[in-house]
Order: C-alpha cells, then sequence, then structure tokens
C-alpha cells in the first residue's frame, strides 16, 4: 500500500514542489542518489527512514494540505501538533531554504546570482537557476552550510531583503540554544565534570555571566558582592543589582519539559508545574538520544522569546532531578 501512496503523491506534484522536496531530504539519508521523488521517496521507505508521519511532515513542508487530507487523511493542524512534540524528519536549515527561496521574486533573484559572481565564477551563475540550486552550488563550494550562512545574509542584505536576513538569524539564535541545551543536559548528567569556569553554564546570550555583571560604580560607594554557599549556589556569586533582576509575567511562564527514562508516574509534576502556569510536555521511556532529540526539538522553538522561563524535568533510576534556566532572548 505505500509504494501505492507514494506513487499518487508523485503524480499529485508539480515541478518547483518536486525540486523542493528533493532538496529537503538531501540530507535525510546522505548516499540515496535520486534524481525523481518517487525513487527517492522509496529508498527512504525501504531504509526503514520513512514514517507515516515522515510523509506526512514532507507535504506540510511543500505545503500541499489537500494532499495530506485526501491521501494521508490527516489535516495541517494534526501535523503541526506532531512536529512540536517530536523530531523531525528534515532539517530546520533545510526548511529555512525553501522559506526563503520562496519569498524570492524573479529581481531578487537576479541580483542574487549576479552578486554570487565574485564568488563562484560566472561559469556556474546561470540566470535561469533557481534559489533552491543556488544554495546546493554554495553547498558544493563549501560556501553555505547550516553554520555557515554569513555569505548569504551579506548577500540578502545587498539586496535589501533585510526581512530574509532575520530569519537567518532567528535560526542562528534557534541554533545556539539548541547547542546550549546539549551542554547544560550533559553536564547534568556527568555531575563530577569539571569546569575551569564556574559560571559556564550561566552565560547569557550577550556574551557575559551572571557572575560578570557589572556593577554600579559611586565615587563614595563601594559594592560589595554578596556571597551564598556553595551548597547553595555551586560557586559564589555576587547578588544581581535591582535592574538585572528577572521579571516572571508571561502566560504562560514558559514550557516544562518532563523527561522520563523508566515509566514513572509523572501525574504530580505535571499537576505542580501546570498550576505553576508552565505548558508542561511529558515524554516517557526515553533513551539518551531521544531525550537529547526532544531538547533540541524544543530549544529549536521560534517563540521562546515570548516566555519567561524554561523547566527541564529528568528522570533516571528512582530519583527526579530539576534544572531551571533562565530563557534565551533569541
Amino acid at each position: 500500500m505505500f509504494a501505492e501512496v507514494i506513487h499518487q503523491i508523485d503524480e499529485a506534484l508539480d515541478e518547483d514542489e518536486r525540486e523542493m522536496l528533493l532538496f529537503l531530504c538531501r540530507d535525510v539519508v546522505a548516499d540515496v542518489s535520486a534524481f525523481n521523488v518517487r525513487d527517492l521517496l522509496d529508498s527512504l521507505n525501504e531504509r526503514g527512514k520513512l514514517s507515516h508521519m515522515g510523509l506526512a511532515e514532507l507535504l506540510y513542508r511543500v505545503r500541499r494540505f489537500d494532499l495530506l487530507k485526501r491521501i494521508l487523511k490527516m489535516d495541517k493542524r494534526a501535523v503541526e501538533a506532531h512536529l512540536l512534540g517530536h523530531p523531525h524528519l528534515v532539517s530546520d536549515y533545510r526548511v529555512l531554504m525553501t522559506e526563503i527561496g520562496d519569498h524570492l521574486d524573479k529581481s531578487d533573484m537576479s541580483s542574487l546570482i549576479f552578486l554570487m559572481k565574485d564568488y563562484m565564477g560566472r561559469g556556474k551563475t546561470a540566470k535561469d537557476k533557481s534559489f533552491l540550486d543556488l544554495v546546493m552550488e554554495l553547498e558544493k563550494l563549501n560556501l553555505v552550510a547550516p553554520d555557515q550562512l554569513e555569505l548569504l545574509e551579506k548577500c540578502l542584505k545587498n539586496i535589501h531583503r533585510i526581512d530574509l536576513k532575520t530569519k537567518i538569524q532567528k535560526y542562528k539564535q534557534s541554533a545556539q540554544g539548541a547547542e546550549t541545551s546539549y551542554v547544560n543536559g550533559l553536564q547534568a548528567s556527568l555531575p563530577n565534570l569539571s569546569i575551569k569556569d564556574p559560571s559556564y553554564n550561566l552565560r547569557l546570550q550577550n556574551g557575559r555571566s551572571k557572575g560578570q555583571r557589572p556593577m554600579v560604580s559611586h565615587p563614595d560607594i563601594q559594592r560589595e558582592p554578596v556571597k551564598t554557599s556553595v551548597q547553595e549556589s555551586g560557586a559564589f556569586l555576587p547578588r544581581p543589582i535591582p535592574e538585572d533582576r528577572y521579571k516572571m509575567q508571561s502566560k504562560p511562564l514558559g514550557i516544562c519539559l518532563i523527561l522520563d527514562c523508566i515509566g514513572n508516574d509523572t501525574d504530580v509534576l505535571r499537576h505542580t508545574f501546570t498550576s505553576l502556569g508552565f505548558e508542561v510536555r511529558c515524554f516517557s521511556f526515553l533513551t539518551m538520544d531521544l531525550m537529547i532529540q526532544h531538547l533540541r526539538q524544543v530549544a529549536c522553538r521560534t517563540h521562546h522569546q515570548d516566555k519567561d522561563s524554561f523547566v527541564t524535568t529528568r528522570s533516571q533510576r528512582v530519583t527526579w532531578k530539576t534544572e531551571a534556566s533562565q530563557r534565551s532572548t533569541g
């Protein structure tokens, strides 16, 4: 039956949608060399990389909501709900590139291709290239990658598409937040790990730590940092000045992520954080890989900037460990 579904989808897509889908899947299985959608999806299916929800995600990404409903019997909201709580099939970087391509008109593309001549040479900048074609050429030349988007930002700024440059900046902030979540989670799982800088895991996005906040100077007043015990704080940190105090006013306050490794009863935790005003998400029977995937997924959500707090609660063996951190401004 799955072969029939793939065939129906392949016949219903137009050329632009096929190009987009092939681009989105370039990283899913790196050694798959498919020149059409049917062969690609069939290869992914044979390798166990394409679930029913994975196929739904691909249709959602190319905005064929009619095929979602007609062939997979799903609607847009169901897919969006799934994507919020589960790892994605395709990378956020590839999704970002397709979104940028959708917002570029012919004039924009002409200007971009002209600007790229300085980097790619004239032979590789044909005027009829699509944006996704251009991105793939830049990837081959190591000029563009998920963590290397400065050239694209510069060119978008030069053609006055600041809105698309801003999209890239938000993506980079989300990626940085995901990396920070991974590092903090790793430190929590390795309590004996020695870190030279005790305020390492308290870095703010602007590059300074709580322990490095500027003190307000006055010619007649010397401010002394008020120290707490190591048992209370894990390090000697100065008391924050009033201007830096964190306000907890958003509704909800933020996300509470409950990661349960062994199937404990999480009802009490869920009720507690719900009553405190958090949006609670709970995942059970997780391996370490799945735990990291869920942390990355939540970290990449774009609306953290509207929340005031983030809490993860991890169950391992018979004890619960709660870790709380201030939200990133990204």
